[in-house]
Order: structure tokens, then sequence, then C-alpha cells
């Protein structure tokens, strides 16, 4: 599981680009084959392991933090 921005440029954080160069060029593919567009925040794109040793990976997205008590969202 790992988080990224909606748009699931995996080349964006550091996490994600470990994830990338780690799993290989398959997995970035994979997501612009089955989510052209991205995801939308507190949801789920599940692909290929590529060569992390794993059939898939879990990547979310999540809204941005504020410290507003009152701009809580509920993720599902």
């Amino acid at each position: 599981m790992v988080t990224s921005h909606p748009n699931l440029d995996l080349n964006e954080t550091q996490v994600t680009k470990a994830a990338l160069k780690e799993g290989g060029d398959t997995i970035q593919a994979d997501i612009k084959r089955s989510y052209p567009k991205g995801i939308t925040e507190g949801n789920l794109a599940i692909v290929t392991g590529g060569n992390l040793g794993c059939k898939e990976i879990f990547i979310g997205t999540l809204p941005k933090y504020t410290q507003d008590p009152n701009a809580a969202n509920k993720v599902c």
C-alpha cells in the first residue's frame, strides 16, 4: 500500500518513485491502462506488483490535511 496524488503518477513522491524503481515500468503502464484519468481522493487503485514480489499494489489517495475540525471528510 502506498499513497499517491490522484493522477497516479508514481514519479511525484519519494515513496512512489522507490516503488516504481524497484517494481519496474510495468506498474506505471498498468496504471495508465487501468486508470487513465487517475482516481478520486479516498479511493484505491489496484495494479500489478511488477517486480516487487507481490501480486498487486494498492495505491490510495487521501484528502489534503487541514487543522479545521469542521472540514473532516469521510474516506471510504
